[in-house]
């Protein structure tokens, strides 16, 4: 018989904002010193994830509003455990743009100003104040800070940065006796012995396996395969080298070098990718948007001429709605109808984690972390 180890452990696969609420609802729920391993799993940076990494273009931006992003709980937090305040993205922003958040060498703070905002909270403020922000972040920043208001959209890579903040914070804030063992490669495959003892083992891209007592996957944009119309059009493309067809992936993470100015695109879909692909082909190549009372929406265009010619396909062959410009954040309507939510314990699927890989629930999860995903991490 094999004996249990001296050390419980949980695998987190995702080490992005998913992976970080979770990081930060262990440390809140655990009121002592635990022996405890947190193995989390990801390829990509740390917080931030592949999607938001901090080394992206400017140019993308947040399809939400800085003033209603968190990573923290608040009273009207539906989440087990205590309630542990922090800044919204937009309040971060603010308190690094006005302390110049220079980490004071020996001190874990952030040096503050002579004289808080008082428009957040002193919660807020001494969470801000824990842990300190990297070196040089406000001056890299210095522009995109200095016009940030609660209903901006900020850009990708300023987000990226308060959510890396939020996953080195959170790991600072684990009680005595949790260990963080960063694992950077990406999880393959998870099997568990047909034991009822037996612990889930992790097969990693680079070669080496982890094993935990329990696994969970907080993963956001997965890749997918081809659909048949997908490998359809990618056939006839490939025997016309004068298309180049922008694939479904996120484009900031494709080669679009290659697209030369003037030479025939194709973008499928008038969504998010499409909006991304055309702002990385025209203001991203040189383009500028100037104020122009007279132009609808008051900016006009100014090509670079490096710009391509976008051919885009849609179903429903206009884009979508547009977000409103309220010049705040947007009014919060009345609750008259859904007042509140019970909610009732998640059971996983019968088929086992070996037959579905990594697309299925977990076989076992703790009781702890069954709990952080009844109410509302996962969603």
């Amino acid at each position: 018989m094999t004996s249990k180890p001296s050390r419980a452990s949980i695998a987190i696969i995702g080490a992005g904002p998913r992976g970080t609420s979770l990081i930060e609802r262990i440390g809140a729920s655990l009121t002592g010193p635990t022996a405890l391993d947190l193995h989390v799993i990801d390829e990509a940076q740390s917080g931030a994830g592949r999607i938001w990494r901090t080394d992206q273009t400017r140019e993308l931006c947040m399809n939400t509003l800085a003033g209603a992003v968190t990573l923290f709980t608040e009273e009207s937090s539906s989440v087990a455990g205590p309630v542990l305040p922090g800044p919204t993205q937009y309040e971060w922003c603010v308190l690094v743009r006005d302390t110049g958040a220079v980490q004071d060498q020996g001190h874990a703070s952030n040096v503050p100003a002579s004289t808080p905002s008082p428009t957040i909270p002193p919660a807020h403020t001494e969470a801000f104040h824990s842990y300190p922000v990297r070196d040089g972040l406000a001056a890299e920043y210095r522009e995109e800070l200095a016009g940030i208001l609660p209903e901006s959209h900020p850009s990708r890579a300023l987000y990226g940065e308060y959510l890396s903040w939020c996953y080195h914070r959170a790991v600072a804030q684990l009680p005595e006796g949790v260990r963080v063992i960063r694992h950077r490669s990406r999880a393959v495959a998870a099997n568990r012995a047909d034991r009822p003892d037996s612990r889930e083992t992790i097969l990693l891209a680079d070669g080496t396996n982890v094993t935990a007592d329990s696994v969970i996957i907080a993963a956001g944009w997965l890749p997918r395969n081809e659909t048949s119309a997908e490998q359809v059009l990618a056939t006839a493309v490939a025997e016309r080298p004068e298309l180049t067809w922008v694939r479904p992936e996120s484009p900031v993470d494709q080669d679009l070098s290659g697209i030369a100015p003037g030479s025939d695109a194709i973008v499928r879909g008038l969504g998010m990718g499409f909006f991304d692909t055309m702002a990385l082909l025209t203001v991203g190549r040189g383009g500028v948007f100037a104020p122009d009372p007279a132009a609808p929406g008051g900016l006009c265009y100014t090509p670079s001429g490096r710009e391509p010619i976008l051919h885009v396909t849609s179903r429903r062959g206009v884009p979508f709605r547009a977000k409103s410009l309220y010049h705040s954040l947007p009014p919060k309507p009345a609750q008259r109808f859904l007042r509140g939510l019970t909610g009732r314990p998640l059971r996983a699927p019968s088929t086992s984690i070996n037959s579905c890989g990594l697309g299925s629930w977990p076989t076992r999860i703790s009781t702890t972390m069954q709990r952080c995903i009844e109410c509302g991490l996962w969603r």
